[in-house]
């Protein structure tokens, strides 16, 4: 059974960032069979389990950027994407009920619709049913826009899909694109479109 359910909080102000976005599709694939259940995760820090290494490749550049700059950026925002994952869907103790802090490296305005939205951006809804989560695929690719051989925004467009244990046993797919800029810090997220679908 699938329960599709999407939702779409670009935020403005970015515009380079939303033109690129626009004019690239996102990856999907054949859902495979979920691996054998696995331990709950114990921290919401740790990775998520070896049959799911993080695949990250860079995209589409918009703009001249160098080459160390690129694996560098191409890092960078994978980690936020990766970290966002742990919080939200992969780490903690499960059961679990508590999503407060599911949105790291979000702005606070797209945190804060985050929240509104975190039935679809974390796993609140069933986390009180599930006993374990166990990523079966964890990729992400980065595009880039860069203006005087700097980057300046960046969507990082992601396929997650993880199987979980439990009274909410099954596979779910969160599929969707992440909007990032940076300014006098860290890459952080403004905007996102995401959709998840999970299947019993």
């Amino acid at each position: 059974m699938s329960r599709p359910v999407r939702g779409l909080r670009p935020l403005l102000g970015v515009g380079l960032s939303l033109a690129l976005a626009g004019s690239l599709s996102a990856c999907s694939g054949d859902d495979p069979e979920p691996p054998p259940p696995q331990p709950p995760s114990t921290s919401t820090s740790e990775p998520a389990t070896p049959e799911a290494p993080l695949e990250v490749r860079l995209g589409q550049v918009v703009g001249r950027l160098p080459k160390d700059t690129r694996v560098a950026v191409r890092r960078q925002v994978s980690d936020v994407v990766d970290t966002w994952w742990q919080a939200a869907y992969l780490g903690g103790d499960y059961p679990r009920s508590e999503f407060a802090n599911a949105f790291p490296g979000f702005t606070k305005r797209a945190a804060a619709l985050a929240r509104d939205d975190q039935k679809m951006l974390t796993n609140s809804v069933i986390g009180p049913d599930v006993d374990s989560v166990s990523a079966i695929e964890r990729s992400v690719v980065v595009d880039v826009v860069a203006t005087d051989r700097r980057p300046r925004a960046a969507t990082a467009r992601f396929t997650l899909r993880f199987a979980t244990t439990g009274e909410q046993s099954g596979v779910t797919i969160v599929r969707g694109r992440l909007y990032l800029t940076r300014r006098l810090g860290p890459w952080r997220v403004f905007g996102y479109d995401v959709s998840k679908e999970m299947r019993s």
